[in-house]
């Protein structure tokens, strides 16, 4: 099993390897220490049903149930199929976000499988949110790790009574589960208030999270898919934005995520 970085920072293309038939424990080992070093990886020519999809992410966690998806298969809630036809004028995901922080648990881990591909385009954008944090000076990093902020189903989904009660709160900048690193874990899907700011504060500093997120080519890399690719990611590493530069032409695969965890604080030294 071969490791291709994709760029300094974030991403790497994991070569040799069926995730149907795992070989062994240690192999998922190298997976699990492979996504804490990269954050985002990508496999290539696999092939994917809702069963082995769920087994190969049960082996990362628990399974995590979207709570609003209207395309979840039957008899296999975990998984949702993703099914952009050639009539869409939108697709899920266009603004920078990780998944579902409007939930108390959000899932560390999901997994995409894309069967069928336009003829170009749709590719995926992902940003290190640790490599985000560190381009902060010492000053600002301490200040951003005594906010909370406020996430909402609403803010991502529009109003309406399921998506509303979707919120919760979040530390701006979380500790990583298992490496500990910070993270900047505020998004422009779900995030919706910073507590405790003015309303003048509360702009200028999302305004500041916000360019430093969209500006900072250097934490970035943009993800291409083939038919049969497979990418996973950390959603408490990454945030990602799908391209929807495809209009006109359809997109299918499978979705799923896993091993829900709730944020804790990182408090800056």
């Amino acid at each position: 099993m071969q490791i291709q970085p994709i760029t300094p920072v974030i991403g790497g293309e994991i070569l040799d390897i069926d995730l149907t038939h795992p070989d062994s424990a240690s192999q998922m080992l190298v997976i699990k220490a492979a996504l804490e070093k990269y954050h985002v990886l990508v496999f290539r020519q696999q092939s994917f049903t809702p069963d082995s999809l769920t087994a190969f992410m049960s082996l990362l966690g628990p399974p995590c149930i979207h709570p609003t998806s209207p395309n979840k298969i039957t008899g296999k809630l975990e998984v949702i199929r993703l099914n952009i036809t050639s009539t869409n004028t939108a697709v899920p995901g266009q603004q920078w976000h990780a998944d579902l922080t409007c939930e108390k648990s959000p899932p560390q881990y999901t997994g995409l499988w894309i069967e069928k591909v336009p003829g170009c385009g749709g590719d995926t954008v992902f940003a290190n949110m640790h490599a985000a944090y560190d381009l902060l000076s010492p000053g600002m990093k301490k200040y951003l790790c005594g906010l909370t902020v406020h996430h909402s189903g609403e803010a991502a989904w529009g109003a309406g009574a399921q998506n509303t009660v979707r919120s919760c709160e979040h530390p701006m900048i979380i500790a990583h589960p298992d490496t500990g690193r910070p993270t900047l874990y505020f998004d422009m899907s779900f995030s919706r208030n910073i507590a405790n700011l003015a309303h003048i504060e509360d702009y200028h500093v999302q305004a500041l999270i916000r360019q430093v997120i969209m500006a900072s080519d250097t934490v970035k890399a943009r993800i291409s898919w083939q038919s049969g690719t497979f990418v996973i990611w950390d959603n408490f590493s990454v945030q990602h934005k799908a391209i929807f530069d495809y209009r006109g032409q359809p997109r299918s695969g499978l979705r799923m995520m896993c091993r829900p965890i709730t944020p804790r604080a990182y408090h800056a030294h």
